[in-house]
């Protein structure tokens, strides 16, 4: 969607202003993204990624955590924007946060347990640890067979091992 007028620094008249926000919400209503009406192409997407994912590997998570979220607004599709910003805010210790935008990337890729994973690691940190046991057996359950998933698996035998060793102390 491209605008018919510049109107850089000058006030849009109401009337356009209505036709903009209506052929945006149009155009979000049939698939597409903000990103895509307002010109930012693929290579500026995976740009903010990359920046992102730069400043996360050195521990700068409130820096990342400004593109991961550029990244969400631009393409509200693009699942690694919600497991990048959730997984920041999960080591700033927003744990709450973090299981929303966790839990917006386990529903949008529920072939990756990595998302319900940090999941069940905020409701443990959130001291909910019967509600982080479930859902880490469910994962286990569902996952635990699973050859590519190994890493995980091992991650989730640990939190499980635990949890139970907690249990009975």
């Amino acid at each position: 969607m491209q605008a018919n007028h510049n109107y850089q620094n000058q006030e849009i008249p109401i009337a356009d202003s209505i036709s903009m926000a209506g052929k945006l919400l149009d155009s979000l209503m049939n698939g597409a993204v903000i990103g895509d009406a307002l010109g930012i192409n693929e290579n500026e997407k995976e740009a903010a990624y990359s920046l992102g994912l730069f400043h996360y590997r050195n521990g700068k998570y409130a820096d990342a955590l400004a593109y991961f979220g550029f990244l969400i607004f631009y393409d509200h599709f693009d699942v690694r924007g919600y497991k990048a910003v959730g997984s920041c805010m999960q080591l700033m210790g927003m744990v709450h946060d973090a299981q929303v935008f966790l839990g917006i990337a386990a529903v949008m890729d529920p072939e990756d347990p990595m998302s319900a994973v940090q999941i069940a690691e905020c409701l443990i940190k959130t001291d909910r640890k019967s509600d982080a046991l479930t859902l880490l057996e469910s994962i286990k359950k569902e996952f635990g067979n699973l050859d590519k998933y190994s890493s995980v698996n091992k991650k989730v035998n640990g939190l499980l091992c635990l949890l139970k060793k907690e249990n009975t102390n």
